[in-house]
């Protein structure tokens, strides 16, 4: 395993020793050994030595002068080895001489580093040959061994074995006589001791003559006519010479190996002179023909009918053939039968045997009648049976049920046979038909919708001894019919001769008398709902309860009358669709009583409907009625596509604007619409229309729409849908409506100010505000009537009110002395408690009626300690309570409990509600109740720096003044104007909050509260949590409250508060102002990027402009780093470059250097590895992918700085097969094998690598991949770095054709990838090779190599005379070498000649 390891003990062990030898043997000398035949020789030599003792025989002559022709008769086994230490060998020498010769010589031992006091290991050899007058070539036969006498064969005689296949075969044997000698000799062959002609054996070629030096062919032929083995003895006779040679021929019979392919035929049960056919075959396994007969007599029994044929009788089977025969079995018995047939075959001791097995069986039959009546009843056969149905309704179906069955028989055992209980005996079958004839006889195909209504199941079949058949006669008639004189027959085949049944068919169909009121309905176009959704679950109808509310549909009301005197049940098969529903739930119709089926269509799809709905009568009787429809599709439009859009522009108010567009109806069938306003907006918004009232239309039908817009307050643009909602519940999108309308609206804050009591010879002010909530700006002016004038009064009296802006108001009552405004008494004291109306008017008019102020004041002494003040403190927009105790100086004096309504009222600033109370107390009797006083102050009040402010804006001021004082009207309007501005905000801050609790109790006292209210300054800012992955465009969002019932406008900071100086590494960014509607919650968004991981802190100050109030609020972020910025995939092949840019921002002002790195560094890599971004400038580096081995994979990537963090990127690689390496073309011809070419290739993995080379076949190349040789097996690299390292390989080019030959050079390495080179190589004819020197009376030898794959024989022929080969031809084994034997005569000086060698 990697990185793993474990001490393993190693134990050597070493011998040292000589080699040395001992051997008995040094010389060996073998007898006169006749040509042609051999003698061995047996020694031993030890090895005493404790080291291994190789060795290497050879002969050599005694002189040392080179092989001698004689000691190739020298053979020694085994030639060379190694002997163990301390064993020894035994070596085998034999002596085969071939010719006459010296045969002197040594047997040296060759053994390396033999230790210098063991002589070499050398014996002597010599032998002398014999030359006989003829040599017989036979095989060594072991007959001797195996011959069965016990009688002494004498070891003259040499043994010639014949076989024969059978008896009466002729075998023919032949052999060669060789004549060694210089002479011509005649020859005779003499047989032994043979009396007459029954010897099996004879000589074909008796006599003869053997040339000098040649061979002679001898026949001998052997008959056998008996099984056996035959001996006959023979002399072979020299003539003229006395020489002899004995013989012993030995003749054996085989027994010829033909059989069948299979030893017995079973043809199992078969019906009575039934016909089954099977094939054997008579198969000869020998290589000669064999005939055949068959035995008529073994299968025909005299006196019988033959129940076996065999086809043909006679035949002849080829050697190593077949031969068919066709065996035929008819019975006409029941019963079983065995037969052994048999085959003689010509030259066969005895015939084949073939066994033949099979029974006859013929039909018994049985037909049940199963009624449920009675018990079951058996039908005869041949005799007529009647089948009544009864009486039936039209479409009642009745049946009856037949068993048919086959009644087993005793099989009869076969004599002297024992019976097999356990034999599979396979089952009978039979076939059976049923025919049917009509009252007119013809014979009919039972149908069940034509006459007679019958259905047979199953028609015809095959039954079985085993098991019964059942057969259902069905009778359902649709019309009134009658079965009388209607006959049904069954008919078996392969039965007996009266193996019919016969049957007559009784029965009678009647219709009930039930009526439709329609047969056809067409219930033409209806419309298709829009958008219908698929139901999912039973399909839903428009008329029933939970139906599908707003479809369109048809309906018809279906009218069934029972004109029978009976009561009829009706019931239908059709199952709602989503389109079709009738609505009939199984009922029983009274005789003479009718019955209303709706039936409800409502197509989903446009398109055609056709449906046809059985009813059923009684559940037999089926009736139909055929329904049709057609789906179309809702087209109410407008005439032109221009009209969809009413635009009635901008309009001023009280100014109306009329539009007119036509509706049409382009749907196939009428419809009824109403114009509707979705929840009244159009309305809402001045817009109306005519025809308000339902709208028929046929098609193609027209009608005119009238709108009309007169609003008579600001709108703001609008478009709006008016819809049509027909009849059924759909709406129809028929206009969008769209307008504007620009006014003044103006409105007061309060339409009545109540003063109550105020004391004289003060005044009592209340702030309200004209609100102008148009866009266009109004001039107003207020009227006090003249007797309310000295009472009441409103700043500014007259003015302008801009679009959309507020006028801050400040309505005062004076009353002059208590009581009243006049100086009558009486009239004071009526005119006091009456309410005033003070009149508002605009100009432009825009609005019809003046706006009117009810005011309402009476003037009272100021009561002396009746006011109570009670102050509170809190930050704005937080809460303080306060407990007031009521009654406050004593308690409840009365026995009931008190309610209490306090009446609370902030004054300073008015409008508003700083305080709150409970609306109720209640007091109970005898003591008193705490009302829980809340302070929540939605403004600050003016602070202590804001009044240092104001006081040094005062003096600023007054210097100001003294320095315009010589100015113009113009600058000093200017420079007031400005002072005004700057000042503002803080002005309108009071010193402090105000307001009032009132509280009257029953027993008629009264207690009055002054509230003093200071609101400082927020305390601590809202704080949010967010998470944000660097490098990721982040959109942080917070949600901003308005506290005040008016619009307020912020205006916005977003800084970065911890850490304070990472300004450049973390963006924040949002809009400088943000609108919040009144009492409205909305998100302010901004954006938030950062650079590095880390933690910070954002503040966002919502500040408005002119009050001042702001709300704080505090993001905390937790900056985590980013997955991956980007995907970058690549895709090429091995060893190719692919280059992706990266683009990098440095934000900073300072240098950022970026460190590159990878995970896989052996294939990804950066150019350059490092790089510096000067600042606020863009970098690019290079991401470069090399693969070095094919597949795919994923890697990351990352740039990393100290100040920006890191930049991963995930990286999706695939690596494609490189294509074929440059590589040179070789050249050579024929047989050459000295081109040699260098291929180089680059090395490009980061790690060393060895590579193995191989040739492969070309693709789409045939050729012989041995052409090429690889001279650099093994191929190493170092490890390379920016450079790749080279690599050689060395090919040998050795052309086996001529033409063009083509392989694949391929080097693989797992850890450099695989290389392919396509080799391409031409061979030229072959070039003479030489010159060869030849010495005189020397033999010479020639090298040569055969440059082809297989073996081949070579044919050697010399030009010239002089020189002689040893052999004509030589075999040479593919891509082997073979030295030729050359000599020369130098008889004629120095000669040149060709040495020509040709391939067939």
């Amino acid at each position: 395993l990697d990185d793993t390891q474990r001490e393993l003990p190693l134990t050597l062990s070493a011998a040292a020793d000589e080699r040395t030898y001992e051997c008995s043997t040094d010389s060996i000398l073998f007898g006169a050994t006749v040509l042609f035949q051999s003698r061995v020789h047996r020694f031993s030599v030890s090895n005493p030595s404790g080291i291994a003792l190789p060795y290497n025989w050879r002969v050599r002559a005694r002189d040392g002068r080179g092989e001698a022709p004689g000691l190739r008769a020298y053979s020694i086994a085994p030639a060379a080895g190694a002997v163990a230490p301390e064993s020894s060998q035994e070596f085998t020498i034999r002596f085969a001489p071939t010719e006459v010769d010296a045969f002197a010589g040594v047997l040296e031992c060759e053994i390396p580093q033999l230790s210098a006091a063991s002589p070499p290991l050398a014996i002597e050899l010599d032998a002398a040959a014999l030359r006989p007058w003829c040599h017989f070539e036979l095989p060594q036969s072991d007959y001797r061994s195996r011959r069965a006498t016990d009688a002494v064969l004498d070891p003259k005689y040499q043994v010639v074995e014949f076989e024969s296949l059978g008896t009466r075969v002729r075998n023919t044997r032949r052999f060669y006589v060789l004549n060694p000698t210089a002479e011509n000799f005649d020859f005779v062959w003499k047989a032994e001791g043979i009396e007459n002609n029954d010897d099996p054996f004879r000589c074909v070629t008796r006599r003869g003559t053997v040339l000098s030096g040649k061979k002679f062919e001898m026949v001998f032929e052997y008959l056998p006519t008996a099984v056996g083995t035959h001996e006959s003895f023979w002399t072979f006779h020299i003539v003229g010479k006395d020489a002899s040679q004995s013989f012993l021929l030995v003749g054996g019979v085989k027994e010829p190996r033909i059989g069948t392919d299979k030893p017995n035929i079973n043809f199992g049960r078969l019906l009575l002179n039934a016909v089954h056919q099977e094939t054997i075959r008579i198969v000869n396994k020998e290589h000669l023909p064999f005939s055949f007969s068959i035995a008529r007599a073994s299968y025909e029994p005299e006196g019988q009918v033959p129940v076996i044929a065999v086809s043909p009788l006679s035949g002849v089977v080829s050697p190593g053939g077949s031969f068919p025969l066709e065996v035929t079995f008819k019975p006409v018995e029941e019963k079983s039968y065995n037969f052994n047939i048999l085959c003689n075959v010509k030259r066969r001791e005895k015939p084949l045997l073939l066994n033949v097995k099979g029974e006859g069986y013929k039909i018994h039959t049985k037909l049940v009648l199963e009624e449920s009546a009675r018990d079951d009843r058996v039908l005869h056969p041949g005799v007529r049976e009647v089948l009544d149905f009864g009486d039936l309704q039209v479409q009642e179906r009745r049946s009856f049920k037949l068993r048919l069955s086959s009644p087993s028989y005793k099989r009869e055992t076969i004599k002297g046979e024992p019976p097999n209980v356990d034999e599979d005996v396979p089952a009978v079958r039979y076939d059976f038909i049923w025919q049917l004839r009509t009252q007119a006889g013809g014979l009919v195909n039972p149908r069940q919708d034509a006459p007679p209504y019958l259905t047979i199941s199953p028609m015809h079949g095959q039954a079985t001894q085993e098991e019964e058949t059942i057969v259902t006669i069905e009778y359902a008639p649709p019309d009134p019919h009658d079965l009388e004189g209607t006959l049904l027959r069954m008919l078996i085949p392969s039965g007996p001769g009266e193996s019919s049944y016969n049957l007559r068919l009784a029965g009678r169909a009647r219709r009930p008398a039930v009526d439709f009121s329609v047969s056809n309905h067409d219930f033409g176009p209806v419309f298709v709902k829009r958008g219908a959704a698929t139901s999912a679950g039973e399909p839903t109808s428009p008329t029933r309860g939970g139906g599908a509310g707003g479809t369109p549909f048809g309906r018809l009301d279906l009218v069934v009358s029972n004109r029978d005197h009976a009561d009829c049940w009706l019931s239908t098969t059709f199952h709602r669709t989503p389109y079709l529903d009738v609505q009939l739930q199984p009922s029983m119709v009274e005789s003479g009583r009718s019955l209303v089926v709706p039936i409800i269509f409502t197509p989903r799809e446009v398109g055609e409907y056709r449906e046809r709905i059985e009813f059923v009568v009684n559940d037999c009787t089926r009736s139909h009625v055929t329904i049709r429809g057609r789906g179309c599709e809702l087209q109410l439009e407008l005439v032109s596509m221009a009209m969809q859009n009413v635009n009635f522009g901008v309009t001023v108010g009280n100014q109306p604007v009329n539009r007119s567009v036509k509706v049409v109806n382009r749907s196939l069938c009428a419809l009824g619409f109403t114009l509707r306003d979705p929840e009244g907006q159009l309305a809402e918004r001045g817009v109306s229309w005519t025809p308000t009232l339902p709208v028929n239309l046929k098609p193609k039908e027209q009608v005119a729409v009238d709108l009309r817009f007169n609003p008579s307050f600001h709108i703001s643009p609008f478009k709006l849908p008016l819809l049509a909602n027909t009849d059924f519940g759909q709406e129809v999108h028929l206009i969008n409506v769209a307008g504007e309308c620009h006014t003044a609206e103006v409105r007061l804050s309060e339409h009545s100010v109540l003063f109550g009591d105020v004391v004289f010879q003060s005044t009592g002010v209340r702030r309200l505000k004209l609100h102008n909530f148009g866009d266009l700006g109004v001039k107003f002016r207020f009227e006090v009537p003249a007797r309310a004038a000295s009472l009441f009064s409103v700043e500014p009296a007259e003015g302008y009110a801009a679009s959309r802006d507020d006028v801050d108001l400040l309505v005062k009552f004076h009353p002059v002395r208590a009581g009243g405004t006049g100086s009558d008494p009486v009239g004071r004291e009526a005119e006091q408690g009456r309410p005033k109306r003070i009149r508002c008017h605009v100009e432009p008019n825009y609005q019809q009626d003046p706006i009117e102020l009810i005011v309402q004041g009476r003037g009272i002494e100021q009561p002396e300690g009746a006011v109570r003040r009670v102050p509170f403190s809190a930050c704005v927009r937080e809460k303080v309570t306060k407990e007031i105790t009521i009654p406050p100086d004593d308690k409840n004096p009365s026995g009931e409990p008190w309610k209490i309504n306090p009446v609370l009222k902030t004054e300073v600033p008015s409008g508003v509600d700083y305080w709150s109370c409970p609306p109720e107390l209640i007091v109970p009797p005898g003591d008193n109740a705490t009302l829980q006083v809340t302070y929540r102050p939605l403004t600050m009040t003016l602070r202590d720096e804001d009044k240092q402010a104001m006081a040094a804006e005062a003096a600023a001021a007054d210097a100001d003044d003294a320095a315009a004082a010589d100015a113009t009207d113009a600058s000093r309007a200017v420079a007031l104007a400005k002072r005004t501005a700057q000042r503002r905000p803080r002005e309108m801050l009071p010193e402090q909050h105000k307001g009032s609790i009132f509280i009257a109790t029953p027993d008629g006292r009264a207690f009055v509260y002054e509230l003093l209210g200071t609101a400082a300054p927020p305390a601590e800012p809202q704080r949010l949590q967010a998470t944000v992955k660097c490098k990721t465009p982040h959109v942080q969002a917070v949600e901003v409250a308005n506290w005040l019932q008016e619009s307020q406008r912020f205006k916005v900071e977003v800084r970065l508060v911890d850490p304070q100086d990472a300004g450049e590494e973390i963006k924040l960014h949002g809009v400088e102002a943000f609108d919040l509607p009144p009492g409205r919650s909305r998100e302010y968004k901004f954006n938030v990027y950062a650079y590095r991981e880390g933690k910070a802190t954002a503040r966002v100050v919502f500040t408005n402009p002119k009050t001042e109030e702001y709300l704080e609020v505090e993001v905390v972020f937790q900056f985590i780093p980013v997955e991956n910025i980007d995907q970058i995939s690549f895709s090429t092949t091995c060893r190719q470059v692919a280059t992706h840019p990266i683009s990098i921002v440095n934000p900073l002002t300072a240098p950022v250097t970026f460190k590159c790195e990878c995970s896989a560094p052996e294939i990804l890599r950066f150019s350059p590895a490092e790089l510096t971004v000067p600042p606020n400038t863009e970098g690019s580096v290079d991401l470069l992918f090399q693969p070095i081995v094919v597949g795919a994979g994923k890697a990351t990537v990352q740039l990393k700085s100290a100040e920006l963090g890191s930049y991963p990127y995930a990286v999706n690689f695939e690596a494609k097969p490189a294509g074929f390496e440059k590589a040179p073309i070789f050249k050579a011809p024929l047989g050459s094998t000295d081109t040699v070419q260098t291929l180089k290739f680059w090395h490009y993995a980061r790690k060393p690598a060895s590579y193995a080379a191989r040739i492969e076949a070309a693709p789409g190349h045939k050729g012989p991949i041995g052409d090429f040789v690889i001279e650099s097996k093994d191929v190493k690299a170092g490890a390379a770095g920016d450079e790749p390292v080279e690599l050689c390989v060395d090919v040998r080019f050795q052309p086996s054709q001529l033409g063009e030959s083509r392989t694949l050079l391929v080097l693989s390495s797992p850890d450099g990838g695989d290389y392919k080179a396509l080799l391409v190589g031409y061979a030229q004819p072959p070039k003479p090779q030489g010159p060869v020197p030849i010495a005189g009376g020397r033999p010479g030898e020639v090298e040569f190599t055969n440059p082809f794959e297989e073996s081949v024989e070579f044919t050697i022929q010399v030009d010239n005379p002089s020189f002689v080969v040893g052999s004509r031809t030589i075999r040479v084994d593919g891509k082997k070498s073979q030295k030729i034997a050359i000599q020369f005569k130098a008889d004629k000086g120095k000669q040149k000649g060709s040495l020509i060698i040709t391939a067939p």
